[in-house]
């Protein structure tokens, strides 16, 4: 039996219905934002980063970094947009949970 979970303020269970038929059921997360001092600030919707995103945000990352974590933040908060840009601590713990969701897998090498 799943949980009930609880979704931010000002997000409806047909908003997250919407949001996972657009982007999949697997990839619309909760992002508990948090402090510098890692105390709760703020839970917004996102959605995990596609590779048409991730690569418009590689594209910046060495040559416009504030570019690049704008294209991730903008282009993968669901719900409290405005306000993660509007607040530099929001914006910061937003990036780092969407660079935390990316979905960059490992591999193993080894020689022939």
């Amino acid at each position: 039996m799943k949980k009930e979970t609880k979704l931010p303020e000002g997000v409806t269970p047909e908003m997250v219905g919407k949001w996972k038929e657009e982007y999949g059921a697997n990839n619309v997360k909760l992002a508990h934002l948090v402090d510098g001092d890692g105390n709760p600030r703020k839970t917004i919707v996102v959605r995990v980063p596609d590779r048409v995103t991730l690569g418009e945000q590689e594209k910046y990352s060495y040559t416009a970094p504030q570019r690049a974590r704008e294209i991730l933040v903008k282009g993968c908060v669901l719900s409290h947009k405005d306000e993660v840009l509007a607040d530099n601590q929001l914006y910061y713990s937003a990036y780092a949970a969407l660079i935390e969701l990316s979905p960059l897998a490992k591999a193993t090498v080894e020689d022939l």
